[in-house]
């Protein structure tokens, strides 16, 4: 642990940590440089628990209290690279080079979150809710929508009648014909877009199963699902553009299908070498 960054750190602890805490982690995780700044009342007050709350999240990462959390995390960044968490007229200051290297150690960070920080019982209960679905629909507003797409191109191949959809409109009209034995999994980095929430209100109140993804547990979207998946990401909650944040949506992803493929055994083997042997048989005239 000694090792860890203090994003993988919270990422290890997450599972375990009670609600309150989580909201803490959720808070920090997000927006860690201005951490530095606050004292443990302003963030407090901020992330809306008690001072207590805050000794003990503190407590569960292994430090004595919030000041050595600061002065932790103080060295911690000091010690690493600078990390790339937004586009702005400040990243001209850096070398390109540096820069890429930023934004490419960013996401090897995400990655290492993920693999910490996965909740496998979750994770199987959505495998299982994919197994016995009839119809999926993934839906994500702006960048999400191609973490869609990538799923659905994935179970279209395990059997699975999936659409990946980034049009609400789209998505609207598609959901008010599915049924209790259908599915729809929702992809969103901040879990608050008023699209994504929106449809996972309307399939709730339909009776459909509702999954989502997203870095912010205590977001809106957790309202209206039947299971919350998180994402990692050092990204800022609102980045002007989704860069490590797509990779912890995409390793979801992967993590979940490989789920899928394990559960269902050899069937979903034989399912991957017969799409395969069909899409490479292209007929030339």
């Amino acid at each position: 642990m000694k090792n860890d960054s203090i994003f993988e750190m919270i990422a290890t602890a997450y599972p375990n940590l009670p609600q309150s805490e989580k909201k803490v982690a959720d808070y920090v995780t997000n927006n860690l440089s201005q951490v530095l700044r606050m004292t443990g009342q302003m963030l407090t007050k901020e992330v809306g628990v008690s001072e207590p709350t805050l000794f003990r999240f503190c407590n569960s990462l292994g430090f004595t209290g919030f000041k050595d959390f600061k002065i932790s995390v103080a060295e911690r960044m000091s010690n690493e690279d600078f990390f790339f968490s937004d586009i702005n007229k400040d990243n001209f200051k850096n070398d390109i080079q540096e820069l890429v290297t930023s934004v490419l150690r960013s996401e090897e960070d995400t990655i290492l979150a993920t693999i910490k920080g996965i909740d496998y019982v979750k994770l199987n209960t959505v495998a299982n809710m994919i197994i016995k679905s009839d119809k999926i629909c993934f839906f994500g507003a702006g960048a999400s929508g191609t973490i869609c797409k990538d799923a659905m191109l994935k179970f279209i191949r395990l059997g699975k009648s999936a659409w990946g959809i980034n049009d609400y409109h789209t998505a609207c009209n598609l959901v008010s014909l599915f049924k209790q034995e259908d599915l729809v999994i929702c992809i969103t980095n901040t879990g608050n877009t008023k699209e994504t929430v929106s449809l996972l209100k309307i399939a709730k109140e339909n009776g459909i199963p509702t999954v989502s993804m997203t870095s912010s547990m205590q977001s809106k979207v957790s309202q209206y699902s039947d299971v919350v998946l998180r994402t990692f990401s050092r990204e800022s909650l609102y980045s002007r553009m989704a860069m490590t944040s797509r990779i912890g949506q995409y390793a979801m992803i992967d993590a979940l299908f490989m789920n899928v493929i394990h559960a269902m055994g050899e069937e979903s083997i034989d399912m991957l070498e017969k799409t395969k042997k069909t899409s490479n048989n292209l007929i030339f005239n």
